[in-house]
């Protein structure tokens, strides 16, 4: 694997220079996008990314900021992926009293070239639904 640099600017192995036809696009979503766990809306964001990999189906990514962070316990999980980086894990309530372990996922230190996602969740489905609308 070839080195590539992370948005913090550290060196890391990096999948896309031994993939070169594995493609990434970010780009705004340009709609209300709303995430419900157990039926209740856990954020409604009209600045939501999506995110486009390969043959992946398309992933939203929403605004760190925008959600109440009380809903967010941190997680000791964590994932590699060769195009993204280092990912790290929250649980979420299921709102009937319960937990999802490791629902959202985030990259603190994201290749550059996938550096739009900073500071920016991912919901995992099924345990998320993502509803997307004009307004």
């Amino acid at each position: 694997m070839a080195l590539s640099r992370t948005l913090s600017g550290r060196m890391l192995e990096s999948g896309f220079a031994d993939h070169p036809n594995h493609t990434v696009t970010i780009e705004s979503a340009d709609k209300i996008v709303t995430v419900a766990v157990g039926g209740r809306a856990l954020l409604k964001s009209a600045n939501a990314l999506v995110l486009y990999e390969a043959d992946y189906a398309p992933v939203y990514y929403f605004p760190r900021a925008e959600i109440d962070r009380a809903v967010l316990m941190p997680s000791n999980h964590s994932t590699w992926c060769p195009f993204k980086g280092a990912a790290s894990y929250f649980s979420i309530p299921d709102g009937d009293g319960g937990v999802i372990e490791n629902a959202v996922w985030f990259y603190e230190d994201p290749f550059e070239e996938v550096g739009a996602i900073k500071d920016y969740l991912g919901f995992m489905p099924p345990h998320a639904t993502i509803a997307v609308s004009d307004a």
